[in-house]
């Protein structure tokens, strides 16, 4: 389609604006498709994401608990804006997707389970949160505390205390 090539053509590494009154050329830092893309520019495509199986959900509903539990340790807040954040970093980071419900969800359920870890008197102190994660950031599955949150999450999502947003 012709649309197409000419919508391509037209971005270049800088674009046009006007600001009160007089123009001047602004760098482009992101640019949406709203058009199909041609066939020679789907190799400049990022990958596509999966949709997350059960069994990712785990290790997120996982990854959520552990970074709540280890800021609450460190700023002794809950922030849900942090668990909205991790989700984002998590799912990135596996080159996956999950609907705005499931992540939702997943946020809810980690604060939920954070606080009853911390209910059942197994605080965190600042020093554990540093052996939750490893130098990536990823979480260390071979810390026992580590192990404990995913054996909590695998069980409660199994218990159906969690439905996935189709």
């Amino acid at each position: 389609m012709s649309g197409d090539r000419t919508i391509n053509s037209v971005l270049g590494r800088d674009c046009c604006a006007r600001r009160r009154g007089s123009r001047v050329r602004v760098p482009i830092t992101c640019a949406y498709l709203i058009a199909s893309p041609s066939p020679e520019s789907e190799s400049n495509m990022p990958p596509s994401r999966q949709s997350i199986s059960p069994a990712a959900r785990t290790h997120l509903l996982c990854y959520l608990v552990t970074s709540a539990l280890a800021s609450h340790a460190l700023t002794k807040t809950w922030r849900v804006d942090h668990v909205v954040e991790s989700a984002r970093i998590w799912l990135a980071r596996n080159m996956m997707s999950a609907s705005w419900l499931d992540r939702v969800m997943l946020g809810q359920m980690a604060l939920k389970l954070s606080r009853e870890h911390l209910a059942a008197s197994r605080a965190v102190r600042q020093s554990d949160a540093l052996t939750l994660f490893t130098n990536e950031l990823t979480l260390n599955y071979q810390s026992p505390l580590v192990g404990q949150i995913w054996q909590r999450c695998s069980d409660s999502l199994k218990a159906g205390s969690y439905r996935a947003g189709v």
